[in-house]
């Protein structure tokens, strides 16, 4: 995602949490072969605009999980877990 490249994900563990419409897609995972190729062979033939689309949003999206937004939220919970021991 951080690259721009729309990011395509079974939807089996965590990932489709972090993926939106708008930057990827959530494929099942039954045949999961066939469904990967289909979706691959839909963003190849995407118009230049659309992929453009995609490209910002992924960028976007994946701002939102960098490190140091990832490190802030750790520090939070680790401090607040504190509170509840006072």
């Amino acid at each position: 995602m951080a690259s721009g490249l729309p990011v395509i994900v079974s939807n089996d563990g965590a990932l489709p949490e972090i993926i939106n419409k708008s930057c990827g897609k959530v494929i099942e995972k039954e045949n999961l072969e066939e469904n990967l190729e289909y979706e691959i062979k839909r963003m190849y033939k995407q118009e230049k605009e659309e992929r453009e689309k995609f490209k910002k949003n992924a960028i976007s999206q994946s701002k939102k999980f960098s490190q140091d937004i990832y490190c802030n939220k750790i520090e939070t919970l680790i401090w607040n877990v504190g509170d509840f021991h006072d």
